[in-house]
């Protein structure tokens, strides 16, 4: 329970201070607290990251296709192991656009922890992206 308590403590530290250095939350004059959410700000910020992080997921499925496209040339064997270990990572990108979705949906208080939860996961798919492109253009120098 204290973990979970810890937890939320932090994420709403995060929030509050992601969002007062983007401009989301005013304090009132002379430091009283009266805390204003500015939502134009806020979802205009939202979009900018959307669109953002919606182009790196396409650049991520166009080069998926691409190495679906490289393995046509092996051999049957390592063909199909190789368009298994792509179909996990389709799954993957399919999890990533679901992510984008919820991102665009995203209220204040779950926006930055679904951006973060995104942006490692397109770091993992790119690795996985790279680490394939490595090892089929191995294979084709055989």
């Amino acid at each position: 329970m204290k973990r979970f308590l810890l937890f939320v403590v932090v994420v709403a530290l995060i929030v509050g201070v992601i969002g007062y250095n983007r401009g989301w939350f005013h304090i009132g004059p002379e430091g009283a607290m009266d805390v204003q959410m500015d939502a134009a700000k806020f979802k205009q910020d939202r979009e900018a990251i959307s669109k953002t992080v919606g182009e790196k997921v396409n650049i991520l499925k166009t080069q998926m296709a691409g190495l679906f496209k490289k393995t046509e040339v092996l051999p049957s064997d390592a063909k199909a192991d190789a368009q298994k270990e792509l179909v996990a990572l389709e799954k993957e990108h399919d999890r990533l656009e679901q992510q984008l979705r919820e991102l665009d949906e995203a209220g204040k208080d779950r926006f930055v922890t679904v951006r973060e939860d995104l942006n490692k996961n397109i770091a993992a798919v790119e690795q996985k992206i790279a680490d394939w492109s490595k090892k089929l253009e191995a294979s084709e120098s055989k």
